[in-house]
């Protein structure tokens, strides 16, 4: 069962995903309590797509970006206790692109 900090993690994703144009549908992000530990490892779970359209290349492309953000370009996982995946989370924020203004 989630607890509200691990919602909060969760949400956390999302609205980072939200700063390079992908909708929570388009990949995933697992949370998972290390029950040898007090830490839970975040994950994302998503295998390249087929490249066959313009679109999903561009989704990929931001994806990617994403990733790289929080050095996870290479694969693995972010793993630390729920404060430590949050603030990982806040600075990922920091350095990700600015929503634009109408």
């Amino acid at each position: 069962m989630l607890d509200n900090s691990q919602v909060a993690i969760l949400m956390k994703v999302n609205e980072l995903a939200g700063r390079y144009q992908l909708e929570p549908y388009q990949f995933l992000a697992t949370l998972d309590v290390l029950l040898e530990s007090d830490e839970s490892e975040l994950r994302y779970c998503v295998g390249p797509p087929d490249l066959g359209t313009p679109e999903t290349h561009r989704i990929w492309d931001r994806y990617e970006a994403m990733l790289k953000n929080l050095n996870l370009e290479d694969g693995g996982a972010l793993v630390g206790n729920d404060e430590e995946l949050c603030r990982c989370l806040h600075e990922a924020l920091q350095r990700a692109p600015r929503p634009r203004g109408r």
